[in-house]
């Protein structure tokens, strides 16, 4: 019985699959300019009036948007506009030179202008947390005379990018064979 040759039809299957995807279009974002210039690469976003395009042959571009004539998205963005309202899908430009964002999730694509983008694809926003400490101490001494002191503390701290508050307390309390000699509160508050 003869061997079989599985090497040959083995390199044909991987040859016409590569050329299959030699074939294939790449996905690619696609802006158009105003003066006509045609860029392709990835939308990163649009922040305070500078769009950021990642491309395989040079560094992310920023562009002025303003400049800005058409868009085209292989991948969904998120869209937030000016009133307020985020939406997220693919985006194009249509004949009348509105920014179209394909159907979504409970929604119609819709149609919108250029003016009413504030931001695409803007970071997240970080969460706003609160932090601090708590501090117990105690001190107990007997002899000629008994004294016992005890104090509490705590700090609390939320930061924001716009605005810092602080809240903090102290209380300090000392006794001396079984009266009290001392007891001290402070607190501060601060914005």
């Amino acid at each position: 019985m003869p061997k079989k040759n599985f090497l040959v039809p083995g390199l044909i299957y991987q040859s016409i699959l590569l050329l299959l995807l030699l074939n294939c279009p790449a996905r690619a974002d696609e802006v158009i300019l105003t003066n006509g210039d045609r860029l392709t690469g990835k939308i990163i976003g649009i922040k305070e009036g500078v769009l950021t395009l990642e491309t395989s042959y040079a560094d992310p571009i920023k562009l002025n948007y303003e400049s800005v004539q058409q868009m085209n998205s292989s991948d969904p963005v998120e869209l937030h506009l000016k009133d307020g309202e985020i939406l997220r899908g693919k985006i194009s430009t249509n004949s009348s030179g509105q920014l179209v964002v394909d159907a979504g999730s409970g929604r119609e694509a819709l149609a919108l202008e250029f003016e009413s983008i504030a931001e695409i694809n803007p970071p997240p926003k970080k969460t706003v947390a609160w932090k601090g400490n708590v501090t117990l101490g105690g001190n107990m001494q007997s002899g000629n005379s008994d004294t016992m002191n005890v104090s509490a503390g705590g700090l609390a701290v939320r930061r924001t990018e716009n605005d810092r508050f602080l809240l903090s307390l102290l209380y300090n309390r000392t006794e001396d064979s079984g009266q009290r000699t001392a007891e001290n509160t402070f607190g501060q508050l601060k914005y």
